[in-house]
């Protein structure tokens, strides 16, 4: 999977999760922080796959629509990139814990 594609699966994983229960460990914690970060810049440069991302509870995301989305935002904008590198970071810090 590719980082992009692991970042918007895991945005709309945290955004699941925080529907059904609340996590206590720190690495959740980190991420849930990163990926509302990452999702704050996306209200701003993407609206449309921020709020397709948020609705993933309510409405079947188009995950193929949405990496596109994510990848052609954080080509043009420095700081969506940044937050898409930061979440990707913690994923992997995770998977080799």
């Amino acid at each position: 999977m590719e980082p992009v594609e692991l970042t918007v699966a895991a945005l709309a994983a945290l955004i699941i999760t925080k529907a059904t229960e609340k996590t206590g460990e720190k690495l959740g914690e980190k991420l849930f922080e990163q990926g509302g970060t990452l999702l704050q810049q996306l209200r701003r440069k993407s609206p449309q796959t921020a709020l397709a991302i948020e609705k993933v509870n309510e409405t079947p995301l188009d995950w193929g629509k949405a990496v596109i989305d994510v990848k052609e935002t954080a080509k043009t904008d420095p700081e969506v990139a940044q937050a898409i590198a930061n979440v990707e970071a913690t994923i992997t810090e995770d998977v080799y814990r």
